[in-house]
């Protein structure tokens, strides 16, 4: 029996039954709605049935050339026309194609597959050919169609292979080629109230396609109207040998495409591989291989540039570990409105014919190239947006300009050029320009037409700028020694304040200005030095001069040269001034390394190669005798001594059990814990094993003769704050004047003034106050003094001087420091000090941003809930938790929490979240309450049992025993047929004559606040009627005697049957019963 009929037999059948009942000539009083809405209910559950059922009904057709339409589409009986199957099918068939070639089809699906049960059109066996014949028409073409799987067929000469219109959603086609197509292989076309959605597209192959003149051909084509079509995949195809118009792949107004393991070659002229167009976002191409194609490689273009509109531009797009080859115009083309965009591991080469390998145009911002390699065009790359970012790149045999650079904030890094086709390295116009450890290449120039920037590390050891009215920043980070020439002089570098790198300022003009860098490092300790290069050749043969040059620097500034290119493990003789300084080995990478302190005036040092080392004794230097406050750390100096390439420094501090080795190398400090006079002893050894030993003194005063020198600063200030810190002296002699230079971090904080403190003014002495020379951008403020005229003389402590300072924006600790401290005594002698420094933190605490949660839940509840905070000078910010209960998580990145609170984790549960900036924190408390959970109540038993029978007439003991694990009070409900009868947990059910059939029971049970229930089918049997007394079935004559028979006799419990009434006594009651029903068949 079919569905259709199973409902309209049911319909029928409520029908019969309800018209019965009409007809009964008994009073019987019923509700109509009770018959009716069984009715409804059967024909929704049936409409229900017949619908879902579909799937499991679903059809397949299999169709061949030599197949008949009027066949049931059976392997053995198949269909003739693909079409013809293809109209047939709803959700769920597959139409099998076997092997053949069909002419002139054009498949349209009617259907829509759903998302388990699809249509699909696929291959059953051998190959399977749509040959259109006339290149007109689609070969197959689906509208507003959604879950559709084509796979494995071939599809030619046609105007488009497949082509879907408007909407479409959830489509795979697969296993395809696409040949001889006049337009595109597969065209998506719409209007912007329509998208298209999670597409697959793969292995599939499309090939002689784009011959017609009138509209743009493409392999895959996405241009014309739709708005926001998303989640796209094409992948594993070959789209090849475009006719006269054909491009690639053409995308526009989608996000989330993704074009991946692919070729495409020999496109049309004026066509590019992959072109993305529109309001093309968050889309990535990768593993694709392009070559041969008429105009770009890889196109993406917002539109017109004059009248673009940010809700065109391409967004976040990636092309990625791709090569491109021979493109007849750019390879990578961002050509207009191409916004955070990504090139990464992508190989480009070609001819000059091809322009660029990578084109960054209009109306466009961000872009990052990594791991390119770019050869064979006529420019590597044509920067003419701002903020772009290039890294680990390669370009090589370029014909002009390796990269061209036209807007602000373009960096090059670890970059490698080479070849000496192209005019420039560089042709740079615009600020803030970085090239960064990048290698020139052969032509080794940098043109600068305008504007600034930074030439940071570069590897070649000579290269040029040129330009006008620009300014280049020439920087080595290591301190490498360079030198600028602008013919007729010579320009040397001076080294940065922090003395950890060499930089000039060079003006570039029209004149060449060449650099010239050195194997050479210079690294001075505290202050810059300016030395000039005299000579620099390292090729030439023993006793020759190879390296001479002049430094220039303060007194004790500790500087340490480092040469190389030298031979490995040879022995050089270094001089300074003309006298023997040091003589060296070369290590096995052909470098020496000495330092020089000493500098009352400038010094030249040469180096020159010696074949015979002298085998005399080094010649240790142990330094000056100091007299040194108590608790203060002493520092030795050795590198002043000299000799054979000493390999050895070793020294004795207090020569107290013997020369014992307390401290190795050339610089080396220690405290000592008592005060007193020690004897500190140098022993050099060189690489023959020559020795020699310096000593000098070192006078250590008593603690109380030490004078305490102290910055007195507050813990923390505002960044932007105006704030003072005092320099306290306590004296420990009497005391009349003070001189010191105060070092501050200039990046963190300024000093707008310096007034002078009390503790001169004891007495009302007239004193003299000098504020010192302040240098923000130093960090110094220099020759601060006081002093008191007349014979006035203090020993209180007191205030110095007082710094007023403004903070920085920059967060963090600023450090203050006390130099050439000197305390002048009342005989003009410079008396003993301590010197105490201070620092100040910077910075606005950062604060926790109020946690909104659940503050009561249920055990085995999820509790989910986010904390966030915020800093007012954009510090980085760090989030912690304490106290947790076991089994929350708190993901300290995202500030995500979560807690399922386990059965027997009932309670009360506070627990902290932080946040810090580095320096300062806040904090907020949570409190949780988790409830117990509630044990349901439980149904211990239920009578009458399940499938009991009773028979019309009997009284039914309905009952219901519950118990609760947590002891709570029970309520009970009784229902019969979804009737309540009874809110106690027993009932009797007095059965009548009308009662039999199937009856459900339910009872439920509940402890206020969860409620079970259970369900008993019983049967109650149809009884026969008292009426029918001798229960034959049939109210007759028969019955009429029996009554007659027993007329007037008495009876009891239990009633005979001829006691109609059960009155206990047999008259016209009883005959009266029989007769009214007389002749009714009651079974």
């Amino acid at each position: 029996m079919s569905i259709m009929n199973l409902v309209t037999t049911v319909i029928n059948k409520e029908k019969c039954l309800y018209e019965f009942l009409i007809r009964k000539k008994k009073n019987i009083m019923f509700n109509c709605t009770m018959i009716f809405k069984p009715l409804a209910l059967t024909i929704f559950l049936l409409s229900t049935f017949l619908v879902m059922s579909i799937p499991a009904n679903a059809a397949d057709y299999f169709v061949a050339t030599s197949g008949s339409d009027k066949n049931p589409g059976t392997l053995d009986n198949p269909l003739r026309n693909i079409s013809y199957a293809v109209n047939k099918a709803i959700a769920g068939d597959t139409i099998y194609l076997i092997n053949g070639t069909w002419t002139n089809e054009h498949v349209v699906f009617e259907n829509c597959g759903t998302i388990n049960n699809p249509i699909r059109l696929i291959k059953y066996n051998g190959t399977v050919k749509l040959d259109g014949l006339d290149r007109t028409g689609n070969g197959i073409y689906l509208k507003d169609k959604s879950y559709i799987v084509i796979d494995g067929l071939h599809i030619k000469n046609y105007l488009t292979g497949i082509y879907i219109q408007d909407s479409a959603s959830d489509v795979e086609i697969s296993n395809l080629t696409i040949s001889d197509i006049s337009k595109s292989g597969i065209q998506f076309y719409g209007t912007k109230d329509y998208s298209i959605n999670n597409i697959s597209i793969h292995d599939f192959k499309i090939f002689r396609f784009g011959s017609l003149k009138s509209a743009p051909c493409s392999g895959i084509s996405h241009e014309f109207g739709f708005n926001n079509s998303h989640d796209i995949e094409i992948y594993n195809f070959e789209i090849a040998d475009a006719n006269s118009n054909g491009a690639g792949i053409r995308f526009r107004r989608a996000s989330n495409l993704h074009i991946h393991d692919g070729k495409i070659y020999n496109m049309a002229s004026g066509q590019d591989g992959i072109y993305l167009g529109t309001s093309l976002s968050n889309s990535i191409i990768e593993n694709v291989t392009i070559k041969n194609t008429g105009w770009h490689g890889i196109g993406l273009n917002s539109g017109d540039y004059i009248n673009d509109t940010s809700e065109k531009y391409l967004y976040n797009n990636t092309i990625k570990n791709c090569i491109i080859c021979y493109p007849g115009h750019n390879a990578i083309d961002f050509h207009t409105g191409n916004v955070n965009s990504t090139v990464e591991n992508v190989t480009i080469f070609g001819s000059p014919e091809g322009l660029q390998g990578i084109n960054y145009m209009w109306n466009g911002t961000g872009l990052t190239v990594r791991n390119t390699n770019i050869s064979g065009l006529l420019k590597g790359m044509y920067l003419l947006q701002p903020n772009a970012s290039i890294w680990d790149c390669t370009i090589a045999n370029i014909s002009e300009g390796a990269i061209y650079i036209t807007k602000p904030n373009v960096d090059i890094n670890n970059c490698n050029f080479s070849g000496s086709n192209y005019v420039q390295t560089f042709w740079i116009a615009a600020n803030n320009f970085t090239i960064n450890n990048t290698r020139m290449g052969e032509r080794k120039t940098v043109r600068v037409a305008a504007g600034s920037g930074t030439l940071l590390d570069i590897i070649d050891s000579e290269y040029t700028i040129n330009g006008n009215n620009a300014t280049v920043t020439i920087e080595y980070t290591d301190g490498t020694v360079f030198s600028v020439t602008k013919s007729p002089y010579v320009l040397n570098p001076l080294w940065a304040q922090n003395c950890s790198y060499s930089i000039f300022n060079a003006p570039v003009t029209a004149t060449t200005i060449k650099v010239i860098s050195y194997p050479m490092t210079v690294r001075p300790s505290t202050e810059p030095v300016i030395i000039n290069v005299n000579k620099f050749d390292t090729t030439l043969s023993v006793e020759n001069l190879l390296v001479n040059f002049t430094v220039n620097s303060p007194d004790d500034n500790n500087v340490l040269f480092n040469i190389g290119e030298l031979k490995p493990e040879n022995y050089y003789l270094i001089k300074r001034d003309g006298s023997n300084f040091t003589l060296l080995k070369a290590n096995s990478s052909g470098q020496i390394q000495f330092s020089n302190s000493k500098w009352p005036k400038e010094h030249t040092f040469t180096v020159e190669e010696t074949s015979n080392p002298s085998n005399e004794s080094p010649i240790s230097s142990a330094g000056s005798n100091q007299t040194v406050p108590f608790g203060s750390t002493v520092y030795f100096n050795g590198s002043e001594s000299t000799g054979n390439n000493i390999v050895s420094y070793s020294w004795d501090f207090d020569a107290s059990n013997g020369i014992q080795q307390d401290a190795t190398g050339p610089i080396v400090n220690h405290t000592y814990e008592t005060a007193g006079e020690y004897t500190v002893t140098l022993t050099v050894t060189d690489a023959n094993g020559n020795t020699d030993s310096d000593t000098c003194t070192i006078t250590v005063l008593e603690k109380s003769k030490a004078t305490k020198v102290h910055i007195s600063s507050p813990n923390i200030t505002l960044p932007g704050k105006t704030f003072t810190v005092d320099i306290l002296i306590d004296p420990s002699i009497s005391i009349n004047g003070a001189q010191l230079d105060i070092l501050f971090d200039s990046s963190m904080v300024s000093i707008t003034g310096v007034t002078e403190g009390d503790i001169f003014k004891q007495s009302e002495a007239s004193t003299v106050f000098n504020s010192g020379t302040i240098d923000n951008s130093a960090g110094i403020v220099k020759n601060v003094y006081g002093y008191i005229l007349g014979a006035v003389k203090v020993s209180a402590p007191g205030t110095f001087a007082t710094v007023d300072l403004t903070a920085g924006n920059r967060t963090g600790m600023a450090e203050f420091n006390l130099s050439n401290v000197i305390i002048s005594d009342t005989s003009s002698r410079s008396a003993p000090y301590t010197v105490t420094n201070a620092s100040v933190l910077i910075d606005t605490a950062p604060v926790m941003d109020p946690i909104c949660y659940l503050k009561s839940v249920d055990e085995k509840s999820a509790l989910t809930f986010k904390v966030t905070a915020k800093d007012a000078d954009g510090d980085k910010l760090i989030l912690s938790a304490s106290g947790l209960p076991e089994g929350a998580e708190f993901n300290t990145g995202s500030g995500d929490f979560s807690w399922t609170p386990a059965v027997g984790q009932a309670g009360v549960y506070t627990f902290t979240f932080e946040v810090s900036d580095g320096y300062l924190t806040d904090s907020e408390n949570v409190t949780v309450t988790v409830n117990k959970l509630n044990n349901p109540p439980v149904i211990d038993s239920f009578e009458p049992p399940d499938g009991s029978s009773f028979s019309e007439g009997e009284r039914i003991e309905v009952s219901v025993n519950a118990s609760d694990a947590d002891g709570q009070a029970l309520s009970y409900s009784i229902r019969i047929d979804g009737v309540e009868y009874s809110t106690e947990n027993t009932y009797v059910w007095e059965t009548g004559y009308s009662s039999s059939g199937n009856h459900t029971i339910e009872v439920a049970v509940s402890d206020g606040i969860e409620k079970v229930t259970e369900q008993n089918n019983i049967y109650i049997n149809n009884y026969h009627p008292r009426w029918d007394v001798n229960q034959d079935g049939v109210v007759n004559i028969l019955d009429i005697t029996v009554i007659a028979q027993n007329y007037g006799s008495s009876t009891v419990k239990p009633y005979p049957r001829w006691d109609v009434n059960q009155d206990g006594v047999i008259n016209i009651q009883d005959l009266t019963l029989a007769g009214y029903y007389f002749g009714e068949t009651v079974v």
